[in-house]
């Protein structure tokens, strides 16, 4: 299917991020203050997390994860789950605080998500690029 739209039915952006060389590959909203708007969360291939306000397009906070940013999920109770290009699996608390590190082994880390199982447990599954995975449980 091929959409074809033309971008000025959307109207002018809001905002723009002007150093996109740091942008990686995956985004997701997540309400990380509290304030009941999620902010906007990307992973940079320079390691860092920025959390972006939507409204505004203003960087709120920042913090490198030690290697590139390469999948992100939110996780229920206020965390983030990132993958990294190295192979590994990072637990953040709302304020980037790493809680919890694992390897899923050596390769890049392509999808990280959030599954819940028929017991309404909730599950992280992060794969590979060789398709080695790891299920962590959160709850």
């Amino acid at each position: 299917m091929c959409w074809n739209l033309d971008l000025e039915d959307f109207g002018p952006p809001r905002w723009s991020l002007l150093d996109t060389a740091v942008v990686g590959r995956d985004a997701v909203r997540w309400d990380v203050d509290g304030d009941g708007t999620a902010e906007i969360v990307f992973g940079g291939l320079d390691s860092f997390l920025f959390v972006v306000d939507p409204r505004n397009g203003h960087l709120q906070q920042s913090r490198s994860v030690g290697a590139p940013i390469t999948a992100l999920a939110v996780v229920p109770a206020g965390r983030l789950a990132v993958g990294t290009a190295d192979g590994s699996l990072i637990l953040l608390d709302a304020d980037l605080s790493p809680i919890a590190r694992t390897k899923v082994g050596d390769a890049e880390v392509r999808c990280v998500t959030v599954l819940e199982r028929p017991t309404g447990r909730r599950t992280i599954v992060a794969a590979d690029e060789t398709g080695l995975a790891v299920w962590v449980a959160i709850d």
